[in-house]
């Protein structure tokens, strides 16, 4: 059985689950534990109370001489605290349990110190189980409230002096009042809300700075943007988890400025002998043998110059994002294409978005270039929808009536130098670039790119970010 199919799935909820089974473990561990010994507590203070009740009321009742007297000093109907003197031995059964035992055995040192003779003791305590009569009253209490706390405590004295005459006390003792019925549970919800509330706040201030190193993670992923985490504050293991970040991206950071300057000088010193040789080759007399010289010279320049534009994708130098309306960008490039007699459409509508101006502009430039090539017609369509999770994203759909893309082959199409043109001709082929120059300009915007099949034949090519 896998538990982590059953574990919540972020460390937050299974640190709170933890500590949220831990509590309860302790209430029903330590808990009935703790109420035992309070109980045991309780029923010693009954006893300790009781028989000294019962000495002074004894010692009262030995100072009148007859049985009417005695008799005369209690209400015979106060159901809280009564007592009887009589010659016949009361209706009660002997009780063996031990706060029973321990009231006895109170008695007999109290009776004991106080030289009071008998011969015969019997002591009962009952608790209440079923509503019992107290004042005149009958009080009902429910089988949920009976389970949580009993409500009064009965204890039963019966004493035979050696003249044979019985003196039976009945007292019945308010343990917890019906207006604080539900105080016990009460409070050990309040317990239970305010420990988890501070675990809560402790888990989330304990996770904060591991949050914001998956954040500087996930943004470096999208956008290649490298963000310095605080190395000053929170525990040992999470200083020393940032350091290991920034000395990370520091160098990458350092790789990405080595690339850069090594594509400036790359560029820089290719370009200059093909310019030269372009130059030189005007000079050859054979028209023919000139033209498809030069061909060959332009053919090796727009290559140079495609794939120092895919390398540079990855990592843009314009690195700064700003709100942009996405409409009026792709409607200026609809007007651009549609002025030079190309079918591009346009439909829907979005707010401003946090996006890269260049890297966007590039990229939708090289999806409007393969829906043309492979197709004569270029539908673009603008949305946004929320996820499964609530989240907003926009939608940007270039739609083309051209052959598509193998079904085998849509997750290989965008990465670099995969060209499904079987021939070597650069204009019907291409460069196997276009696609993975918008990959990586999209996702260095934070957004991402999927291909599928249109059922009516052609290709979709979808952009989506996050608002």
């Amino acid at each position: 059985m896998n538990l982590d199919r059953l574990l919540p799935k972020t460390s937050f909820g299974r640190f709170f689950l933890i500590n949220v089974i831990s509590l309860a473990l302790f209430w029903l561990l330590i808990q009935p534990m703790a109420n035992y010994w309070r109980n045991q507590a309780l029923f010693r203070m009954v006893a300790s109370n009781e028989s000294r009740l019962f000495l002074t009321h004894i010692r009262l009742l030995d100072k009148l001489p007859t049985i009417a007297e005695r008799n005369g000093l209690f209400n015979p109907n106060d159901d809280v605290f009564s007592i009887r003197v009589s010659h016949l031995p009361p209706d009660m059964p002997r009780d063996g349990s031990n706060c029973s035992q321990s009231l006895r055995r109170r008695l007999e040192r109290a009776f004991k110190q106080e030289n009071i003779r008998y011969t015969d003791l019997l002591t009962r305590i009952v608790v209440s189980h079923a509503p019992i009569t107290v004042m005149g009253s009958e009080e009902k209490y429910s089988d949920l409230e009976t389970f949580l706390t009993h409500h009064y405590m009965q204890a039963e004295i019966a004493l035979r002096r050696p003249d044979g005459i019985w003196i039976y006390a009945k007292h019945q003792i308010e343990i917890m009042p019906q207006n604080r019925l539900w105080l016990n549970t009460a409070a050990l919800a309040i317990e239970f809300l305010l420990v988890m509330s501070g675990v809560a706040l402790a888990l989330n201030w304990l996770l904060r700075p591991l949050r914001k190193l998956v954040a500087a993670t996930e943004r470096f992923g999208r956008t290649q943007e490298i963000t310095p985490l605080r190395t000053d504050s929170g525990p040992v293991e999470v200083r020393e988890a940032a350091s290991a970040f920034n000395r990370m991206f520091s160098s990458i950071q350092r790789s990405f400025e080595e690339r850069e300057r090594f594509l400036t000088s790359f560029s820089h010193d290719l370009r200059t002998p093909l310019t030269r040789l372009r130059l030189r080759l005007e000079q050859v007399a054979q028209d023919d043998l000139r033209e498809k010289l030069c061909a060959d010279v332009d053919d090796l320049t727009d290559t140079l110059n495609r794939t120092i534009t895919f390398l540079r994708s990855a990592r843009s130098i314009e690195d700064v994002r700003r709100p942009i309306a996405v409409m009026p960008l792709l409607e200026a490039l609809v007007e651009d294409r549609q002025g030079i007699g190309e079918q591009v459409t346009l439909n829907g509508n979005t707010a401003a978005v946090l996006l890269s101006w260049n890297r966007l502009r590039s990229a939708f430039e090289n999806v409007v270039d393969n829906a043309l090539r492979y197709g004569d017609c270029a539908d673009i369509e603008v949305h946004h929808e929320r996820d499964s999770e609530g989240r907003e994203w926009l939608y940007i759909d270039f739609r083309d009536n051209g052959p598509g893309i193998p079904e085998e082959k849509l997750e290989f199409v965008l990465e670099p130098y995969v060209r499904l043109e079987t021939s070597r001709n650069r204009k019907t082929g291409g460069h196997g670039l276009g696609l993975s120059i918008v990959r990586n300009l999209v996702e260095a915007s934070g957004g991402r790119v999927l291909l599928m099949n249109r059922p009516e034949g052609g290709l979709l090519v979808r952009m989506l970010f996050p608002l």
